[in-house]
């Protein structure tokens, strides 16, 4: 994730990024945040990727996919269940997505992060 050239993210984009952290696992609206730092839609996106690298909408998806990729490194739930963890989502387009971003399913993620963990243990 990118940061303008001074070092510093403008506040705004600050608070809608800590909002969706803290909402990673609800229905997220773009259109009330950008209200709350007093931008249109439109600009909240615009100046958010300017910053960051990415639309809101990509870092939401890019925050799911850490927490998926955390909880099937460390726990027993199946994928369905760590779909539903991470809130109302579409568990098809969820597992799309994560397969595009990370070259495997959930399944193969677990089994090769798993595999690893084992051979370094030996």
């Amino acid at each position: 994730m990118d940061s303008n050239s001074h070092g510093q993210i403008d506040p705004r984009v600050e608070q809608v990024m800590t909002r969706i952290e803290e909402n990673i696992n609800s229905r997220v609206s773009f259109q009330h945040m950008a209200r709350e730092v007093n931008l249109s839609e439109s600009r909240l996106r615009h100046l958010f990727t300017a910053e960051i690298g990415m639309t809101p909408w990509q870092y939401l998806k890019t925050l799911r996919i850490k927490a998926a990729k955390e909880l099937a490194a460390n726990t027993f739930l199946n994928v369905k269940e760590i779909v539903s963890k991470l809130g109302n989502i579409d568990q098809s387009h969820f597992i799309r997505d994560f397969k595009r971003s990370s070259g495997q399913t959930l399944t193969q993620y677990r089994k090769a992060r798993r595999r690893r963990h084992s051979q370094i243990r030996h």
